[in-house]
């Protein structure tokens, strides 16, 4: 499994977590916790980008 996968489920998690917070009248500590979501979904963005971009330059390599 990529690691950018983890990521992004860790921020869904974030993101429903923060959501309940915040409707159950925890406003600040919901909003805080689905801003820091924003961070594991750059995170988890950016390491599936990457894996794509080696795997792409493998079958370039192997169709040679």
């Amino acid at each position: 499994m990529n690691v950018g996968w983890a990521y992004m489920g860790i921020a869904a998690i974030l993101v429903v977590f923060g959501a309940v917070l915040a409707l159950s009248n925890y406003d600040p500590y919901g909003d805080l916790v689905i801003v820091s979501s924003l961070l594991f979904i750059y995170k988890g963005s950016t390491e599936i980008t990457d894996g794509r971009k080696v795997r792409e330059a493998d079958d370039a390599e192997s169709t040679e």
